[in-house]
């Protein structure tokens, strides 16, 4: 992936809700779906030596403290946040914002290795870790899933921290996008309302505290717990493929398939 920076994004896709009509007694729903490329935001406490806390003295030694699910980041307001929030509610589990461990996956991502000739899809349950203020629409983690989405070894981890280290390394363009006041995908009104991005950048990277709050408040993680994963590697002759499914017990089982 270092030597191959087109892999750091991959198609993310979601089912969006529209209402379709009823016949009077109760509201039908349509459902379509959605796909969008997003940037690899690494995994869950995911660290290089020049950024861990944790006085690990080798490679090893992190990935004792990094998860296998994946991150991506959000404007908490974009239309990929209620499209898995509705896909949670259909799937009978309203209060939490998450799927239960029973159901089908949240979202599904479809990742191109070019060098490799390697192609994942990768079915996963998708959890959104978003400011406290934001917590009135975007529930919050049980205890149990945010053990479970944690690191190995990683009692002392904080989702709270871990969004802040995530939202750090990003650029000051992209910190400044999150800062506006009009939600991504809402009709662009020419009204003066949005501020200059360069304007928002410099202010940011001067250390403007009230302009890091506003961007932190719609900045969000998704969390992207893989359930089952699809393997096609197109450069072998012949071609190979292979799945893999997760058990209730969390081990992996793994089966050959026809390409």
């Amino acid at each position: 992936m270092k030597e191959d920076k087109d892999s750091i994004s991959y198609c993310l896709s979601t089912v969006s809700r529209f209402e379709s009509g009823g016949d009077g007694s109760a509201t039908r729903y349509e459902y379509h779906p959605e796909s969008r490329t997003v940037v690899h935001r690494g995994f869950v406490n995911e660290r290089r030596r020049h950024d861990d806390q944790h006085g690990a003295s080798s490679e090893e030694d992190l990935e004792e403290h990094t998860s296998d699910n994946l991150l991506v980041c959000t404007d908490v307001r974009s239309p990929k946040v209620d499209q898995l929030l509705h896909t949670s509610r259909a799937s009978g589990e309203p209060s939490s914002g998450v799927l239960p461990p029973q159901s089908g996956p949240l979202a599904s991502i479809c990742w191109w290795f070019s060098p490799t000739g390697e192609q994942y899809r990768i079915q996963a349950r998708a959890y959104v870790i978003s400011a406290e203020s934001e917590r009135g629409r975007v529930a919050g983690l049980t205890a149990e899933q945010a053990r479970r989405l944690g690191p190995r070894g990683g009692a002392d981890f904080q989702w709270e921290a871990e969004r802040l280290r995530v939202y750090e390394k990003l650029s000051s363009e992209l910190k400044a996008s999150f800062v506006g006041e009009n939600a991504p995908g809402s009709r662009l009104v020419a009204d003066g309302s949005e501020k200059p991005t360069a304007d928002l950048e410099k202010r940011l990277e001067m250390g403007d505290q009230e302009l890091r709050a506003a961007a932190l408040k719609h900045f969000a993680l998704i969390v992207l717990e893989p359930v089952s994963v699809d393997l096609v590697q197109l450069k072998t002759k012949p071609h190979h493929r292979f799945s893999w499914k997760k058990t209730p017990s969390g081990d992996w089982e793994e089966t050959e398939l026809v390409p």
